[in-house]
């Protein structure tokens, strides 16, 4: 005999008939229960992990430049300026020199000294400060640094 439930044998079933609506379920088709922790089988599993720290950003850009870049010609007068002064001295100081020995080697070792302590002064201490040589200053030129943009020193 058949259930009220079923269809009879042979025959199709009604739309929207579900066959397993009546039947309960076997033991065999439910899932069995999850071990309690610290029982046999897989460890349990702790809660996830974090990313970690987020990457570096991008480096700091450098400043913009304030202006163009001199071209030859200004760089060259500004160095005929900040040599000509201490060369002009030089060649007084050579030129007493030939015409009486000893006080005019002794002036030349002098000028020649003088020489140097003012190319210390104004090519490294003057420029590294401001970024400005005498020569620079009267050509309206400076010296800064790529990164910065600010004078070198």
């Amino acid at each position: 005999m058949t259930s009220p439930a079923s269809p009879p044998a042979g025959q199709q079933p009604p739309p929207g008939f579900d066959p397993y609506q009546g039947q309960q379920q076997s033991a065999a088709m439910t899932p069995p229960p999850a071990p309690p922790q610290g029982q046999f089988g897989m460890p349990q599993m702790g809660p996830p992990t974090g990313y970690g720290a987020p990457p570096p950003g991008f480096p700091p850009q450098p400043a913009p430049m304030p202006g163009p870049l001199a071209s030859w010609g200004p760089r060259a007068v500004a160095l005929l300026i900040d040599q000509g002064i201490p060369m002009a001295l030089f060649i007084l100081a050579a030129l007493v020199s030939i015409a009486s020995k000893p006080v005019g080697f002794i002036l030349m070792v002098i000028v020649w000294l003088g020489w140097i302590g003012i190319n210390i002064y104004n090519r490294w201490v003057l420029q590294g400060r401001t970024g400005q040589s005498w020569g620079k200053k009267v050509m309206k030129l400076r010296l800064i640094g790529e990164a910065t943009g600010q004078p070198i020193g």
